[in-house]
């Protein structure tokens, strides 16, 4: 897509998304957890804080537009190869900056949920097309059903495969994006994202418009929510992050996914979106390399984090207070960094693809 057609509400949601995830990302390589423990220390880390915690729930909202957009715009085999291609290579790599001694090498994340979830939708979409939306009801329902409820093997010598399906008690072991029941959720974003693609072909996109009873509907369904927004917030960080965020009850967790499903549905109306393409700055964000090529960035920022953390690391001296102004600089940079390198990256590999393209056509 060029900058005139992209879907700027939707970058928008993805790029306030990533610094969140970011931002927790540079405390767990650095510190190795995810409490950000200068905040205290530092007025700008604090403020970075509120923010990312704010936004805890974005990696949800990562999975289901990554979905959503998978199915509307990547309909040809070359970009869905790509797609696949780059979420196992992330997931070997991710797998080899976080593995420890005895573990298993490859690390379930949501590198393997969402090529797992993704994949099941297209060979459905390829061969039993009209079980789409069938399967989007079922990806849509198990999101409501708490299966760490059901059962929970308790035994310490547990299998992995318990663990990584979600089964297990936190006592025992947990991940995060355990599969039950979050591979729901890219099938979910992927039905949606078919149905829309509906109205795209046939040139209804008018039809999306909000009408009077659907934000009748939508004020009704936020209300109800409020009652239970805010609990991510409030999540404890550190070694309880994997449980807390992938078990919190059904109404808590559709209480947070309601307001990203409003927002991302207020973006298909070609209202807000004619609106949002007449203003500079989300213009801009629809032009930044990490709304373009998103999954690299995300990639790309494990790797920066990584490097940024060994070069702090040199210095040979305890992660104590006379790093604050550092990490402080990193915290507020870290995305902008990842835009610049980003950027260099795409540059180089388009430099090189011409002097291939030349050679070929000599």
């Amino acid at each position: 897509m060029t900058t005139s057609n992209r879907m700027h509400g939707l970058d928008a949601i993805r790029l306030v998304s990533f610094f969140a995830i970011a931002t927790f990302h540079i405390s767990l390589i650095h510190y190795f957890e995810t409490d950000i423990v200068i905040a205290n220390e530092s007025i700008i880390i604090r403020i970075v804080e509120q923010i990312a915690r704010a936004l805890a729930f974005s990696g949800f909202t990562i999975v289901f537009l990554t979905s959503l957009l998978t199915s509307i715009s990547s309909s040809s085999t070359l970009n869905r190869i790509r797609l696949f291609s780059l979420l196992i290579f992330g997931w070997f790599v991710f797998s080899a900056l976080m593995n420890k001694p005895d573990d298993m090498f490859l690390v379930w994340d949501i590198y393997p949920l969402l090529f797992s979830g993704i994949l099941i939708a297209t060979i459905i979409e390829t061969y039993f097309v009209r079980f789409v939306p069938a399967l989007g009801i079922i990806g849509f329902c198990m999101l409501w059903v708490p299966f760490w409820d059901f059962m929970q093997p308790t035994d310490p010598d547990v299998s992995e495969v318990w663990i990584v399906f979600g089964l297990a008690s936190c006592d025992v072991g947990a991940i995060e994006w355990p599969i039950l029941p979050w591979i729901g959720l890219p099938w979910f974003g992927y039905a949606c994202g078919l149905a829309i693609k509906k109205f795209i072909a046939a040139g209804r996109l008018s039809e999306l418009n909000f009408k009077k009873k659907e934000a009748m509907f939508w004020l009704g369904v936020l209300g109800a929510a409020s009652f239970g927004f805010g609990s991510f917030y409030h999540i404890k960080l550190g070694s309880n992050f994997s449980c807390e965020a992938y078990r919190q009850s059904p109404f808590i967790w559709w209480a947070h996914f309601c307001w990203v499903l409003f927002f991302i549905r207020l973006s298909f109306d070609g209202r807000v979106q004619a609106k949002l393409a007449s203003m500079r700055l989300f213009r801009f964000i629809s032009n930044l390399a990490i709304s373009r090529k998103f999954w690299l960035a995300y990639f790309l920022n494990y790797l920066l984090a990584y490097s940024l953390s060994w070069i702090v690391d040199t210095t040979e001296v305890e992660k104590t207070r006379w790093q604050v102004p550092v990490i402080a600089t990193i915290a507020v940079c870290f995305v902008p960094f990842t835009e610049i390198v980003l950027r260099f990256i795409i540059w180089i590999w388009e430099k090189i693809y011409n002097i291939w393209q030349k050679r070929k056509a000599a």
